[in-house]
């Protein structure tokens, strides 16, 4: 009663065990996209961005609206099962990401990632790390992009990833460039393949 859910698209409450309200069903009913990295890994995603999707986004993202988590995550785990249905996933892993939310460090990736792991019966594990900080990609071009997250990515120490089949986590694709280091940091330790997935492209 004191914190209802609220839709992802037009903040209405909601029932939480839903991706939306009612009225925003439709929302929901469009083809994911699919396209390949440059080194040659998957990646899907469940919208394009803009309109109410870049809503959803941002409100989880930069308007503190948490609760997101669960309609976004419920999203991602229907694709997952619906069109990632030939993978049998060791693991889900997600980009570490550091955003400064209201002075904490908040990583919004991550929590998509468990619940989605939760919802399709999988395993969830943190094996990245950012070694060195990192200017904000959305301010940057696509070449300024690439070379900003060249290197800054690692295996944690004592993660295990070898001869595994993974599904990494983003919130958005936009260049590909983030995916594309954290797939190669996997790739590098001897991952067998990874799978990109995002809530937008």
């Amino acid at each position: 009663m004191f914190y209802p859910y609220l839709c992802p698209y037009c903040g209405a409450v909601m029932d939480r065990l839903a991706e939306s309200c009612g009225k925003c069903e439709k929302y929901l009913d469009t083809q994911p996209h699919f396209q390949r990295l440059e080194n040659g890994s998957l990646c899907v995603s469940a919208f394009e961005y803009g309109d109410v999707y870049s809503k959803a986004v941002l409100d989880y993202k930069y308007n503190g609206i948490g609760q997101l988590k669960r309609q976004l995550s419920l999203t991602l785990a229907r694709i997952i099962k619906d069109e990632l249905i030939e993978y049998d996933f060791d693991i889900f892993t997600s980009v570490p990401t550091r955003f400064d939310f209201k002075g904490e460090h908040f990583d919004q990736v991550k929590p998509l990632a468990r619940l989605a792991a939760q919802q399709t019966g999988n395993v969830y594990r943190s094996v990245l790390r950012q070694n060195s900080p990192k200017a904000t990609q959305h301010t940057l071009t696509k070449e300024q992009r690439a070379e900003n997250v060249k290197g800054i990515y690692e295996l944690k120490r004592g993660a295990f990833v070898r001869g595994m089949t993974i599904l990494l986590f983003d919130d958005v694709i936009t260049t590909g460039s983030t995916l594309r280091e954290c797939s190669d940091v996997l790739l590098a330790n001897d991952a067998d393949e990874v799978v990109c997935i995002t809530y937008a492209w």
